[in-house]
């Protein structure tokens, strides 16, 4: 707080006659007292002026002593420092601070402007040659503000980027030995409403994988409250919907632009916990169908672990296999859902381990079909349905009842020359019903040209 220079010669003054009075004194109560007052009275008691703070004061107004040190009728060494702290008033209060001489002529004033408050101000100036204090003089101008605009005692301007501007106004001080008027300017510095953000509950039971979502409440700018995660390999966030990527701590932050009349709101966060998340395994399915003594192709679908799916006979008796997907089933006896198999799924660091998945398969008697290429070199056998593709000798079960296609294939540089067994014809396909078991013979020859009838060769000629 700057006191004027006649205030400061006599400051001075006293301050130069300390080290010839008393060596005691008792420090005064100056609770309450106006500042320019406590100084009066701190150095007529023969003391000097200390540390002077200012600290906000919902009660007490402005420029009024709150706290001193040493406290109040303490009894210390003359000239010793007594500290003070003034009241700056509530906050977002208005009051002026003032330096130089108060006298006819223009001053200087520094100034805050709220949204919706009127500022006046309490001049008490000094003027060295008159050597007394003028009587206090209180001065409410017209004021107003919209917006980045004021209107101040009849002078409008706009706040810059640093939201002030000049104005100037009036004053007048009597006292009992001169008198004075002049003009005061000086800086008005716009002070910026805050603005807060209040999150609201978390979002409960989040896993990774999951979402949810959050919400808040900002000041009164207008502008929308913006979410981001700063912990994004755990958690990321579009509007206000968060999603779960790995197990661990997600922390969102919520931010407020200000605007003309508002402070940008501090940044919040809020952080809450993201669990593993959970996997399930599809459905198992075996093809072809399991027959005894033949076997099938486990497959299954699982979470995203990237573990594989484990597959686990509980019933050897009828069915065997272990493995993972492409695992093969084998039938070992006849029965209706008689096969049951289990698949699992491990998890890890961010996903459960999937619930254990059963499922059943019957196990047809069926009959085995026997396929035997008599000369391998020359050519493969296939069927339609069971997988047999023989180069030399093949065998599979099928139910009863099933119709078979087998089909006879060469290569090149041979012929098909006919079945054999079970299978009766010559042509390179031939249809066979499994009602019961039965072995088939394939054979290839060398192809043999076929000679022309001589009468052909001689119309040839």
């Amino acid at each position: 707080m700057e006191l004027s220079d006649g205030v400061k010669a006599t400051t001075r003054l006293i301050a130069n006659n300390l080290s010839i009075l008393a060596a005691t004194s008792t420090v005064p109560n100056l609770i309450g007292n106006d500042y320019i007052d406590a100084w009066y009275s701190i150095y007529s008691g023969y003391f000097q002026i200390g540390t002077v703070t200012e600290k906000s004061n919902e009660i007490i107004s402005a420029g009024k002593v709150i706290e001193q040190v040493p406290a109040p009728s303490s009894i210390v060494n003359s000239g010793s420092a007594v500290d003070l702290v003034i009241s700056s008033g509530p906050i977002n209060s208005i009051r002026g601070s003032y330096d130089g001489i108060w006298s006819s002529g223009d001053q200087r004033i520094t100034f805050p402007v709220v949204k919706g408050k009127i500022p006046s101000f309490a001049l008490r100036p000094s003027n060295g040659a008159c050597g007394t204090t003028l009587t206090t003089t209180t001065y409410t101008p017209p004021f107003s503000i919209s917006g980045n605009s004021f209107s101040f005692d009849g002078h409008s301007g706009t706040f810059n980027t640093n939201k002030s501007a000049n104005v100037v106004f009036k004053y007048t001080a009597n006292g009992p030995f001169c008198s004075g008027s002049g003009t005061v300017s000086g800086p008005v510095t716009k002070q910026l409403s805050p603005q807060t953000i209040t999150f609201g509950h978390p979002p409960t039971n989040m896993i990774v994988g999951g979402t949810g979502f959050v919400s808040a409440t900002g000041g009164d700018s207008g502008n929308p409250v913006t979410f981001s995660s700063t912990t994004a390999g755990v958690c990321t966030i579009s509007g206000g919907t968060v999603t779960g990527v790995t197990a661990g701590s997600c922390t969102i932050a919520a931010n407020q632009l200000g605007n003309a009349n508002y402070n940008d709101a501090p940044q919040t966060t809020q952080t809450f916990t993201v669990g593993k998340g959970n996997q399930a395994i599809g459905p198992v399915t075996c093809s072809p169908n399991l027959l005894v003594g033949g076997t099938c192709t486990l497959s299954a679908s699982g979470g995203a672990s990237g573990n594989p799916v484990v597959f686990n006979s509980t019933t050897p008796a009828a069915c065997t296999t272990s493995g993972t997907n492409g695992s093969a089933v084998t039938g070992v006896l006849a029965g209706t859902g008689n096969c049951s198999i289990d698949a699992n799924q491990a998890g890890n660091i961010n996903y459960n381990a999937a619930p254990q998945v059963m499922q059943s398969f019957n196990v047809p008697a069926g009959f085995g079909l026997t396929v035997i290429n008599l000369n391998p070199a020359g050519g493969s056998v296939t069927s339609d349905t069971g997988g047999i593709t023989c180069g030399s000798t093949c065998s599979q079960s099928y139910a009863s009842g099933t119709a078979v296609t087998l089909t006879a294939i060469p290569v090149t540089g041979y012929q098909f020359s006919g079945w054999g067994g079970s299978c009766r014809e010559y042509g390179n396909t031939y249809k066979l019903t499994m009602d019961a078991a039965k072995s088939c013979t394939a054979k290839f020859e060398v192809f043999k040209k076929k000679r022309r009838p001589s009468w052909r060769g001689l119309l040839s000629q």
